[in-house]
């Protein structure tokens, strides 16, 4: 999972200029900050940002706060490792209920294993 700080970003904001295809300056007139502003951001300069200023990046670039903070795939990577997960978890269980499984099928081979050896108490009494 992604950890937000300014690096990715930085990243985040430079692949979305990339794919956005207008130039810093117009993308800086639309979101009404300063074009140094924004090439501080997509270089990962930044050291804090208010929610005003992320709002402004979410509206000129037409994307949620998610996509700039983690990243446009990030929900995509979330839900491929919670899927990930619940499959191990799945197999986990499977591991487990077929361990079990083995277990009682030795002691139901111990418990058939010791009844041939007992004496059925019907007329078939043991003799040495």
């Amino acid at each position: 999972m992604k950890i937000i700080n300014n690096e990715t970003v930085g990243k985040n904001i430079a692949e979305l200029i990339k794919k956005d295809g207008r130039s810093v300056s117009k993308i800086a007139l639309v979101s009404g900050m300063q074009q140094a502003q924004l090439s501080s951001f997509k270089k990962g300069q930044i050291k804090s940002f208010s929610f005003d200023t992320l709002s402004k990046l979410c509206v000129a670039f037409g994307v949620t706060p998610n996509d700039i903070l983690l990243g446009k795939n990030s929900i995509e990577e979330i839900l491929k490792a919670h899927e990930s997960i619940s499959v191990e978890f799945e197999i986990a269980k499977i591991e487990l209920a077929k361990a079990e499984l083995e277990a009682k099928l030795i002691e139901l081979r111990e418990q058939k294993a010791i009844r041939e050896f007992e004496p059925t108490g019907k007329g078939g009494e043991v003799h040495e």
